[in-house]
């Protein structure tokens, strides 16, 4: 009978503390603290991606290869705070 998750969902703390992060994020918007909000999500997605490469396949998620994960983690950090900041400059 197969189970009703998949093998590479666990365990959950990574898909949780996402969750949380995008709430504290939301909320944080919500009250108009936009700067503070994009550069906590920007700095989750980096602490991501550096955990990514340093657990490499003992890591709890695995959404393609480490490379692939790596660069698509450190170019949401980026380019969420370059275009925050070209937006400001506008």
């Amino acid at each position: 009978m197969p189970k009703s998750q998949p093998h590479h969902i666990q365990p959950i703390w990574p898909s949780l503390t996402t969750v949380v992060i995008l709430i504290v994020c939301s909320v944080l918007a919500w009250f108009g603290f936009v700067d503070i909000a994009t550069y906590l999500i920007a700095a989750y997605a980096l602490v991501m991606g550096i955990a990514r490469v340093i657990l490499r396949d003992k890591s709890p998620w695995k959404v393609r290869s480490v490379i692939f994960d790596s660069i698509i983690s450190f170019g949401l950090a980026i380019g969420l705070v370059v275009t925050y900041i070209s937006i400001i400059l506008i």
